[in-house]
């Protein structure tokens, strides 16, 4: 990375300083001014310079980091140009605050103007890192974006771009890589910036097809840095995956039909699975007893506590949990995301340390429908404790110690249709006799994970 990438990203952090320091400011005046702590007052003017020069470097830096070009640039323009409103007028309050201090009726609509001043520019800012709507989890992100479609009535004539790869494109992508926002200078949501290409060169290489830069990136593992979607992101399906990758190594074309491009077999069956999950009839929507939002405060406690929260669409109040950037210990993690336990319909807590006393919280999570607990210490003791779950449909529990016993224990949930035990003491032969007593209950095991010859594996070169 060059030393002017470097500067333009340190203006997340910088930013928070001039913010503060005015933010300080404004109530030490208020106070000053109603006599409260009259004291203050001589410490303004140096507040004051001080969050001047913090917010001259914070313009350049801001400006720096929008070179790289990864937002909407007459967003990118007006929070620029609003900032350094901003300054200009603390600028203005610091030359001209004897004058000002000596007319109590001048001050207060100044005041106000600082502050209206600081909050907007602080709410641009916002819009441009996380999108429109921010403040609202029911509304954040384009993840929930409704895209139209497409309707294929006869798979042969199906334009693969048009109708397949763009869609995906579109609902999976297009969130961090569209109009609004382009992460890497990357634009998917159009076959012209699909050809430009991003920072990291051309998206596709139809000389070398492999080495595409789009195709390398969602074929890493999600564990992987430069993994696309990245994680917490909703990710592509293994169809979606295989078409994307029959597509580019037939040579990317935008125009041909399925059968101008040949599938063999297995795309084929990829396709057929494209097409079943695209409705055709009215979606209906599930329903679920209506819950009070999730207070802002809240979003920000789960937030700083390193919970990823997602909305799960943009009229309802329940929520996605994910745990890939917790720092703090699971069992005091918990604590905090049980204020928000009746929202949660989905959590995530792969390789996450979680112990048996954990699930104990866990289970007070009455509405939750989805659990990864993969890949951590959990016994049959913990896993006895869901029978709690009234609402679960999907459990991963691969990677555990779950026996066939505990297992069996689990039909009591009535709502359980999916449990994936790969690396369990669940056998082949355990799962011939689950299934005769649980036959509306899919259990997945080794035996049920299929790796197709032509799948790709890349391996990275470690420093």
């Amino acid at each position: 990375m060059i030393i002017s990438e470097l500067i333009g990203r340190l203006h997340p952090l910088l930013v928070h300083l001039p913010i503060g320091i005015f933010t300080l400011l404004l109530i030490i005046e208020v106070l000053g001014s109603l006599k409260l702590f009259p004291n203050l007052e001589g410490s303004t003017k140096f507040i004051l310079l001080s969050g001047i020069m913090a917010a001259v470097l914070s313009l350049l830096t801001g400006y720096i980091l929008s070179l790289e070009g990864s937002n909407n640039q007459s967003q990118v323009d007006n929070h620029m140009w609003m900032a350094i409103a901003t300054t200009i007028f603390y600028g203005i309050y610091f030359w001209w605050k004897s004058l000002i201090d000596s007319k109590p009726v001048l001050k207060w609509p100044v005041l106000a103007i600082l502050l209206i001043s600081l909050v907007v520019t602080g709410h641009q800012g916002g819009v441009l890192t996380h999108g429109e709507g921010f403040l609202q989890v029911s509304q954040r992100g384009e993840e929930n974006k409704s895209w139209p479609a497409p309707v294929i009535s006869e798979i042969e004539k199906a334009n693969v771009y048009a109708d397949m790869v763009q869609y995906t494109l579109n609902t999976k992508c297009v969130s961090c890589h569209g109009s609004e926002k382009q992460k890497g200078k990357l634009r998917l949501d159009d076959v012209k910036w699909i050809e430009t290409g991003g920072k990291s060169g051309k998206t596709i290489d139809r000389n070398d097809p492999v080495s595409s830069e789009l195709l390398k990136r969602i074929l890493l593992e999600e564990i992987h840095d430069e993994h696309m979607p990245p994680k917490g992101k909703v990710q592509l399906t293994a169809f979606e995956k295989t078409i994307l990758q029959w597509w580019i190594e037939t040579g990317a074309s935008f125009d041909k039909t399925v059968s101008e491009t040949g599938p063999d077999s297995m795309i084929t069956k990829s396709i057929n699975a494209f097409k079943s999950s695209l409705s055709t009839t009215p979606i209906t929507v599930k329903e679920r007893e209506e819950v009070p939002a999730v207070k802002t405060s809240l979003l920000s406690e789960l937030a700083a506590a390193g919970w990823g929260i997602s909305a799960i669409s943009g009229n309802s109040n329940y929520i996605r949990v994910t745990s890939y950037n917790l720092e703090i210990p699971m069992n005091q993690a918990l604590e905090i995301l049980k204020k928000a336990g009746n929202n949660i319909i989905d959590l995530k807590l792969s390789r996450k340390e979680v112990k048996d006393s954990d699930l104990s919280v866990i289970v007070t999570f009455r509405n939750l429908e989805s659990l990864w607990l993969d890949n951590n210490d959990i016994t049959d003791d913990g896993f006895r404790k869901l029978t709690d779950l009234n609402h679960l449909e999907y459990l991963n529990a691969s990677a555990t110690e779950l026996s066939p016993a505990a297992l069996q224990e689990l039909t009591a949930i009535k709502t359980l249709r999916k449990v994936i035990a790969v690396n369990t003491r669940v056998n082949e032969a355990d799962k011939q006799k689950f299934q005769m007593s649980a036959p509306d209950l899919k259990l997945v095991l080794p035996d049920s994970m299929h790796r197709f010859p032509s799948d790709t594996i890349f391996s990275v070169k470690a420093n």
